[in-house]
């Protein structure tokens, strides 16, 4: 018998927009080469594989085509112990917020940018760096998924990942049908968006369960999830999650959950 979603309800805080991490400030100690003059210099950029944390900068500079949910963009001081250090990056064209620290002395510094739920969609962007009386902008490109959404996914919730108060799938699962569960989840990675209205609907064998979440998104490019409860488990069945921009549909992402497996019988068989 089909069964409809009248006992669905939304859990609190479904949507985590903000993936910034504005604590990206890091700074190694690292002797200066003798009489070069302050300033910033050997400025690199990579994603989270090429990153050397114990170095404070990237192993390999990647500013050609940077892939992931990660951005790190490093840069050596030099005499400009005290200084204020800011860091920040933009979008085609759209700036990130940015993050400030103190330069305690020579070394390097960098600046970082994260997702959850996705890769960063591709495109140019610039990192910009300045501390004392030095700036520098490098241009820099993403490799990736184009469009107003990417990475648009549906998971078991089980299968999530929260950063910096953000839920979101590690990876799209709805090439199979899922196991039976009681919650599950929906989320995508928005582009160029900043300001715009961002919603999703779920649907249940191709009708609408009235279940819908809307938010307006607060940076260039942000992580939207919508996370979905059924005490008792939800019903097995067809699903699909749709994602709107200022009303517009723009992806449809369908997915199914499994039937609960029969239990077997019991049999009683006389013992000899």
């Amino acid at each position: 018998m089909a069964c409809t979603l009248p006992e669905m309800r939304r859990l609190p805080h479904f949507v985590a927009l903000v993936a910034v991490s504005l604590a990206g400030l890091a700074l190694l100690a690292v002797p200066a080469s003798g009489g070069a003059s302050a300033g910033i210099t050997q400025v690199q950029v990579c994603g989270a594989g090429a990153f050397a944390l114990g170095d404070a900068r990237c192993a390999t500079d990647e500013r050609a085509a940077v892939r992931g949910d990660t951005l790190n963009c490093a840069a050596r001081v030099t005499g400009l112990a005290g200084s204020t250090y800011t860091g920040s990056f933009s979008y085609r064209g759209r700036s990130f917020p940015t993050q400030t620290g103190v330069v305690p002395g020579d070394g390097w510094v960098y600046t970082r940018l994260a997702i959850r739920g996705g890769d960063f969609p591709a495109g140019k962007w610039t990192c910009r760096i300045a501390a004392g009386g030095s700036r520098i902008v490098v241009p820099f490109e993403t490799q990736g998924a184009t469009g107003p959404v990417t990475s648009v996914s549906a998971c078991p919730t089980s299968a999530t990942v929260v950063h910096s108060g953000v839920r979101a799938c590690r990876a799209d699962r709805s090439t199979r049908p899922f196991p039976p569960t009681s919650r599950i989840t929906c989320s995508s990675v928005y582009a160029l968006a900043r300001g715009k209205a961002a919603s999703a609907r779920l649907l249940y064998d191709g009708k609408a369960t009235g279940l819908a979440l809307e938010r307006t998104l607060p940076l260039p490019v942000s992580t939207f999830g919508m996370q979905v409860t059924r005490k008792g488990g939800l019903p097995a069945g067809s699903y699909a999650c749709e994602f709107s921009l200022d009303g517009k549909q723009v992806a449809t992402h369908r997915f199914s959950i499994a039937a609960a497996a029969p239990e077997d019988g019991l049999r009683a068989t006389a013992s000899r």
